[in-house]
């Protein structure tokens, strides 16, 4: 799907689609795939709101992204985290 260019993705859901717990490594692969495939100007990092708030808050929800993933560089953090919702 992603050679539709206007085909953007909201990364979000990772405590509801992982079988494992806190930090999700089997769901971990989705970013670093999806980035390949789209570019991150066209993903958007999402809380999933309400959910999030059972699952495991909105700190938890973050630093599943900023703590994680510690490889990926300032630019696309910046597009997940703001610019692609722009």
């Amino acid at each position: 799907m992603a050679r539709h260019p206007n085909l953007h993705l909201k990364l979000s859901q990772f405590p509801r689609a992982s079988r494992e717990a806190w930090p999700h490594p089997d769901v971990q692969a989705w970013v670093p795939s999806l980035l390949d495939a789209y570019g991150a100007s066209r993903l958007m990092w999402a809380t999933d709101f309400p959910l999030i708030l059972d699952q495991c808050g909105y700190t938890k929800g973050l630093t599943l992204l900023t703590e994680e993933y510690p490889d990926l560089d300032r630019e696309t953090m910046t597009w997940l985290l703001a610019g692609t919702a722009e």
